[in-house]
């Protein structure tokens, strides 16, 4: 806050103000900035708090451990809170804007030191999946009708997921990521996690799959898809007459954020349950793509993509993630050898 708070100021604007501020100068990602923004204003909201100064460390402690929420909340959904709050009370500090100590949070005596991080969905009401290559393929693909232009665009969805694509990734993906789809090596170039770029090789169904997808697209814009233009396009608004697909709005993405995480999500689970799999989530689709490639072996019994194989196609700064977060919860075969020799 600047000396005496003058009119306006950071001493007088509003809590949500002082939030939006924070986040637009704290990250210049717009997805990050779209995120920590929605966290710190629930934040502001539950504690009914008008300006950050009535914020106090007790109740910033207490919302981050959700101990009044309806339910429990996961030790990383608690983390999460903690380490966004912690960003914005160490900015109020250096910005002279009266907030609680961070060190409340943060010190031994904090109670949130308590919540360790967890992997594989291990406090999620859903298990984390892994999907055999006949489950993803044959079950899962067939259950979308790629005659009719929203099933292809569906298949092509999880055609992406089951090659590593996160969820967020695909939604922000435009025609321009697609290389050389007139060659016999056809890829997908798009920007990650941390502005790193990644690209993956697109498999003949795949670019198939693609290649019909653009030309639908062509006829219905009525010229080639502009590089700018979204790959993956929303269903067009309105009622849809009975017995007739849903049509496509093509030159119109999915929302950014929220809506479009959604919109990947209503795609995954709607494919999933039609195919009798049951509860299947977009990230489910990265982990099987890791749990396929980590079950194929050579007749000899080796395996033919081995962990840093693995790393590269998922695009891991760290084999240690890969490893702790997709391959050791599913890697169960060792156990069960093991306690049939132990028994």
């Amino acid at each position: 806050m600047v000396a005496g708070g003058g009119p306006g100021g950071p001493a007088t604007e509003s809590a949500v103000e002082t939030v939006r501020r924070f986040c637009s100068e704290r990250w210049t990602n717009p997805a990050s900035v779209q995120r920590n923004e929605y966290i710190l204003r629930r934040l502001v909201r539950d504690l009914g708090v008008l300006t950050v100064s009535e914020l106090t460390g007790p109740a910033v402690i207490r919302w981050c451990s959700g101990t009044d929420s309806p339910r429990p909340l996961a030790n990383n959904t608690i983390r999460g809170r903690a380490q966004v709050a912690v960003a914005l009370l160490r900015w109020c500090a250096r910005s002279g804007i009266p907030a609680p100590d961070p060190a409340l949070l943060t010190d031994r005596e904090s109670p949130l030191r308590q919540f360790r991080p967890t992997y594989g969905k291990a406090q999620s009401p859903y298990p984390p999946r892994w999907l055999t290559r006949e489950e993803a393929y044959s079950t899962l693909l067939s259950a979308v009708d790629s005659s009719t232009p929203m099933g292809l665009r569906d298949e092509i969805v999880l055609r992406l997921g089951l090659s590593g694509v996160r969820a967020t990734e695909i939604v922000g993906l435009t025609v321009g990521d697609l290389r050389d789809m007139d060659t016999d090596r056809p890829s997908l170039y798009w920007t990650g996690k941390r502005y790193k770029p990644l690209h993956i090789s697109l498999g003949p169904q795949t670019a198939g799959a693609v290649r019909r997808y653009l030309g639908a697209y062509e006829a219905a814009l009525g010229r080639s898809p502009a590089a700018v233009d979204p790959l993956i396009c929303r269903r067009r608004p309105g009622r849809t007459a009975t017995g007739q697909a849903h049509q496509l709005d093509y030159g119109t993405g999915l929302a950014s954020g929220t809506s479009g995480r959604a919109a990947i999500w209503n795609v995954v689970i709607r494919a999933a349950e039609a195919a009798g799999l049951g509860h299947v989530a977009p990230h489910d689709l990265r982990r099987s793509a890791a749990g396929i490639l980590h079950r194929d072996k050579a007749p000899d019994g080796s395996h033919r993509f081995d962990l840093l194989d693995i790393q590269k196609v998922l695009h891991h700064a760290d084999p240690v993630t890969t490893m702790k977060c997709y391959l050791d919860p599913m890697d169960t075969e060792v156990l069960d050898r093991a306690a049939a020799l132990l028994d």
